[in-house]
Parts: C-alpha cells; structure tokens; sequence
C-alpha cells in the first residue's frame, strides 16, 4: 500500500483530462486496468490459500462507499496532484495512497470472488470505483485551474458538452453513496439510542432484583428492531 501502483494511472487519468491528451488518456486507462486485474487475482489468491476464520471489521468497511470515502478520496487526490507538481518532491504520495485506501477495497474485491460473497465483492468494487473517480478529480480541476497546456483544443460548445457529462457522471457516482452514508447514520442512531433504551431498562430493574439477561439489536430488516430477555 505504500507503494501504490494505482495512484500513478489514476493521476495521469486526471492530467489527460485535463489536458485533453487522449493517448496518455489511453495509457492511463490501460495501466490502471492491469493494476486492477492483478491486485484481484493476487488477493483472490491470497484468500483461497490462507482462507480467513471470520470476517473482521477491516473486511466489513471496506464494503460500503459513502460521503465520508468521497472526501477522504478528493482531499487525497488534491495532495497527491499538488505534491506531484512540486519540484521537491515529498513523501506525500505514499501518505495519499493509504488516506484514499485504494488498495484495500481492491483486496476485499478479491475476498468476495475467493470466497463468492458478493455483497463483498461489488460493495468493495464500487467503493475502489468512487475513491478513483475522486482522486482523478482535483487532479483534472487542478490542471484546469493552473492552465496547462492543451494537447488537443476544442471548440467551446464541445468542451461545455464535456462538462456537462463529468458533471452528470459525478452527480451519478454520488448518489448512490448520500444513501448508503444517510442508512449509515440512521442505524448508528438507532443503535445509540436503544443501547440507552437498555440501560434505563437495567437501572429500573436494580430495585425488582430482576436482571436483563441478553438482547439483541437486529439492523438487517427492513425497520431495525431489539429484542429483550
């Protein structure tokens, strides 16, 4: 992870963008699809030789893509461009590479076709999907911003039709991830408030010499409920 192969063609994604250089465009594509042939293959590997006893918390987070991913992605992307454009390079780059995790959602991908749990596999997926598609961004507003030279110049209504389509196609990856983060938040409540609800429970019942001896909090049903015993 902290040499991520992932992070150089995500980038150059960004800069042909922006610059308009649709054979760097190309290249960067391909590069970042064998990227992510391999980092499958490898962790599908990895899984079917070292199967794991249970899945942990790691695994699990790796499988939702909400705001908070999309943030941490940008405001990673934006460093990696900046530092990228220094003449003194820094160490920055690898930093940005862990603060995106781009390379653990690609592994969890591997986790769910090792063990064919598909909830992990396209979860993870779409979670490398938007984390990509948000560091190429401030790499292209970057570019744009600093006004690199253009390979290719196109005409204005070509180019206002091409920014209307980045903005759609954003506007599309987003969605999906403002409801997973609002169901997110919801459970998180529900869960706060009910673990609340059970210790008022408990303390009313110290006076009763009676005793709450388990309950469950269920969240996977379409109305998350708790049980009591």
């Amino acid at each position: 992870m902290l040499i991520s192969p992932l992070m150089g063609p995500i980038l150059g994604i960004g800069l042909a963008a922006g610059t308009n250089d649709f054979q760097l465009l190309k290249k960067s594509m391909t590069n970042l699809g064998i990227m992510i042939v391999i980092g499958i293959v490898i962790s599908a590997l990895y899984f079917l030789v070292i199967p794991i006893p249970e899945i942990n918390v790691e695994l699990r987070d790796r499988t939702q893509a909400t705001l908070l991913a999309i943030g941490v992605a940008f405001v990673g992307g934006a460093a990696g461009i900046i530092a990228g454009s220094r003449r003194q390079k820094s160490n920055v780059v690898p930093g940005v590479a862990i603060a995106t995790a781009l390379m653990p959602p690609l592994c969890t991908v591997g986790f769910g076709l090792a063990t064919l749990r598909w909830e992990f596999f396209f979860g993870a997926l779409y979670l490398f999907f938007i984390n990509s598609v948000f560091i190429a961004l401030p790499t292209f507003l970057y570019i744009r911003y600093l006004k690199f030279p253009m390979k290719q110049v196109m005409d204005a209504a070509k180019e206002r039709r091409i920014r209307w389509q980045i903005g759609i196609f954003l506007l599309i990856t987003m969605v999906p991830s403002a409801f997973i983060f609002v169901n997110v938040l919801q459970t998180n409540f529900f869960e706060r408030d009910t673990k609340q609800f059970i210790l008022a429970i408990e303390q009313s019942l110290e006076d009763r010499n009676t005793t709450l001896i388990d309950y469950k909090i269920d969240t996977t049903a379409s109305r998350p409920s708790s049980r009591l015993h």
